[in-house]
């Protein structure tokens, strides 16, 4: 088995971003990579894309709709629990990129990691924020509510349309 010969651009087969080929292992220097690697890279960078913007949607809404139920305070509690939502995304997305390329055991160990990340930093904020008058408590729960709800239906569109191969061609 032989390379595949350079082409005009120095890059295998043509492709400027391939990796050089050794006709043993793989990649040069390594192990290949997992099978859909590049997609499941997109699917969550499209995750924290999708969800960021979807929690920004809804701090404007919540805060609109805060501003007018309970002025200053819920504008405060809208725009605290998007972004709230919105750090929890990014745990999720982080813990994911860790994990990806580890064993079952190794995943669940990760996920059950930011899990507990994500608990103590709920915690956390409750009882910092818990009492405080310049925050409108039912505004912040409404909107933590929807901007969770609303992240955990587009990671689940966005990685059941994603196409991950079980093998690289």
């Amino acid at each position: 088995m032989t390379p595949p010969e350079p082409s005009s651009h120095g890059a295998p087969n043509g492709r400027e971003n391939a990796i050089p080929q050794s006709p043993h292992n793989g990649p040069v220097g390594g192990t290949a990579a997992a099978p859909g690697s590049r997609q499941w890279a997109k699917a969550w960078r499209n995750v924290l894309v999708f969800g960021t913007a979807l929690a920004a949607a809804i701090a404007v809404v919540g805060a609109t709709i805060g501003w007018l139920a309970a002025g200053m305070p819920g504008v405060w509690g809208a725009l605290i629990g998007a972004a709230m939502a919105a750090v929890f995304l990014g745990i999720t997305a982080l813990t994911m990129t860790i994990g990806r390329n580890m064993s079952t055991l190794g995943l669940a160990g990760v996920l059950m990691g930011g899990f507990f990340v994500k608990l103590i930093l709920f915690m956390a904020a409750g009882k910092l924020l818990a009492g405080n008058p310049d925050i409108h408590g039912l505004t912040l729960f409404f909107t933590l509510v929807a901007a969770v709800i609303g992240t955990a239906v587009t990671d689940a569109v966005i990685i059941h349309k994603t196409r991950i191969p079980y093998v690289d061609a």
